[in-house]
């Protein structure tokens, strides 16, 4: 498989690129947060023909990477019961938090994987 994705660019190196593309495996990714590094997770992962449910507080944003991707928005909060449930995070395979801190990053995982 060809990893043309500028992994130094993105902040994402190799293993974490493989892991991301299993070959032939369908996913459900839901990613949270679309600042410069969400975008290019998008930009990426939408290559791959997997399932994209972006989640951003931003409605402008959210209309601009549906336009832009071939991917499903949600506009609310990623810490959110209510807005992860609105993503389908109960089928969501893999959940990434890319939003504004480490803290809510790592409360959006924790909300996400206790449903």
């Amino acid at each position: 498989m060809d990893f043309d994705f500028d992994a130094k660019a993105s902040g994402i190196n190799k293993k974490s690129q493989k892991a991301l593309s299993i070959y032939g495996v369908f996913m459900q990714i839901v990613i949270i947060g679309n600042g410069s590094l969400g975008d290019s997770l998008i930009e990426y992962i939408s290559r791959e023909n997997h399932s994209i449910i972006v989640i951003d507080e931003n409605e402008d944003v959210v209309n601009a990477v549906v336009n832009k991707y071939d991917v499903r928005g949600v506009c609310g909060s990623g810490a959110s019961v209510d807005t992860l449930r609105d993503a389908g995070i109960e089928t969501a395979d893999v959940v990434i938090s890319v939003a504004g801190g480490d803290e809510l990053n790592l409360l959006c995982c924790m909300m996400a994987k206790s449903l």
